[in-house]
């Protein structure tokens, strides 16, 4: 027989022997998952990351950051604080560039800070593009790298106004 990937989950009513987190003690939600690897049982324990080895590509893209009526803005970076292991990918995601902008935009990385032991620390992050556009977001990943994890505790985008609309277009706004 061919080896399949499969994944199964459920949530089960058990008292665990031994306490592991007060919210997952007397309720747990179980997952079975077979693929190449023998099949295996693990259990969602809260502030625990395993991906198996596997290198999810977790991704965060949060809605587009815009001036009010759409105003062109000339977008600055970002700031903010993040915890986890590994390293973060940011890539500026414009709705529309400029001509003169390049299309692809360079990705930065930013290595998460861990203690000696490992435990990962708040790691504050800060730098990002130079655009002049109407809407701008940043997509954030991992990387797909095995055990690399990310929580994003703050976010700041940082722009000034530059001008009401793009050169030759008439924009209408409407109160609703």
């Amino acid at each position: 027989m061919e080896p399949f990937a499969a994944r199964y989950g459920k949530i089960v009513d058990r008292q665990l022997a031994t306490s592991v987190n007060q919210l997952i003690d007397d309720k747990q939600m179980l997952f079975g998952m077979g693929g190449n690897s023998p099949l295996r049982v693990r259990m969602e324990v809260p502030d625990l990351y395993n991906d198996d080895g596997d290198g999810i590509d977790w991704q965060y893209q949060p809605a587009y950051a815009y001036e009010k009526n759409l105003k062109i803005s000339g977008w600055r970076g970002l700031s903010g604080r993040a915890v986890g292991v590994g390293d973060m990918i940011f890539k500026a995601v414009a709705a529309v560039q400029e001509q003169s902008a390049p299309t692809q935009k360079a990705q930065k990385r930013l290595a998460l800070k861990q203690d000696a032991s490992g435990t990962p620390l708040i790691t504050p992050y800060y730098g990002g593009e130079r655009l002049n556009t109407d809407l701008l977001t940043y997509n954030v990943s991992t990387g797909a790298i095995a055990d690399a994890w990310a929580e994003i505790q703050e976010m700041i985008y940082w722009y000034d106004p530059k001008y009401d609309s793009r050169p030759g277009e008439n924009l209408v706004s409407e109160n609703i």
